[in-house]
């Protein structure tokens, strides 16, 4: 799906994404506060057992947004004492362990006070796509994932301000390639860095940023841990527009 986005427009929502209660969280297993949720988990990196963890991002606005269609995500890895990617992390769409991810459409069931915008219990009328995965983008041993996740254009939502709380993904990481792509079980540290709200624009085929929502924010979590990683990964700058032709560099 094709974007343009209006540089007014980001120029705009930048300067309000430090708003108090924007907020970006992530958790294993579960969203924040829900049953089985965790800050860090330990990957058994058993090719045989069939055993997968999902990492879960929710967010917060600081103010209602109406004619929301998608939301894009980019989310930054660390490989805790590496010169470079191990094969596992070497992610879709290309790498070792192109089978290892999966971006899921369906907002786990122990989420039960989070709202679904996009991919409502699973109904098909949503794409989820992981759009990019690069390796050694911010120095030697870092990754930098990308997806979009959007519903119908011509079916946009209206997103509440904080209290309400919003599932934005679920990735999930499997263990079938674990044996083959070696790295498993390096420390690491995965912080959902920036997200961008899109919204329809009327009478056009355009989408244009209607909010931004980064680490930095006030009530921002969005740091967590596998393998006994630490949080020195988690200090990722967000992206901001001085870098943003070189993120989308990845989309192509």
């Amino acid at each position: 799906m094709k974007k343009t986005l209006l540089l007014t427009a980001i120029a705009l929502v930048l300067g309000s994404s430090t708003a108090a209660a924007n907020g970006l969280v992530t958790t294993w297993q579960s969203c924040p506060e829900q049953t089985g949720a965790a800050k860090a988990v330990t990957f058994d990196c058993d090719p045989a057992g069939g055993s997968s963890y999902d990492l879960i991002g929710t967010f917060s606005l600081s103010h209602a947004v109406a004619g929301i269609i998608s939301i894009d995500g980019i989310v930054d890895l660390q490989f805790e004492g590496q010169t470079s990617v191990p094969p596992f992390w070497q992610l879709p769409p290309s790498g070792c362990n192109q089978r290892g991810l999966t971006l899921l459409d369906v907002e786990p069931a122990s989420c039960l006070t989070y709202a679904s915008p996009f991919c409502a219990a699973g109904s098909g009328a949503c794409d989820a796509l992981i759009t990019g995965y690069g390796v050694d983008y911010r120095g030697p041993g870092t990754g930098r994932l990308l997806f979009t996740v959007a519903r119908s254009s011509a079916n946009p939502t209206s997103l509440a301000q904080e209290p309400t709380k919003y599932f934005g993904f679920d990735l999930q990481f499997i263990m079938d390639n674990a044996g083959f792509c070696a790295g498993c079980n390096t420390p690491t540290t995965i912080v959902w860095n920036t997200a961008i709200l899109y919204a329809a624009s009327a009478g056009t085929a355009m989408e244009v940023a209607a909010a931004i929502l980064t680490s930095a924010d006030a009530l921002s979590d969005p740091c967590v841990n596998a393998n006994g990683g630490t949080s020195t990964g988690c200090a990722t700058t967000p992206t901001r527009r001085s870098t943003w032709g070189s993120l989308k560099s990845l989309y192509r």
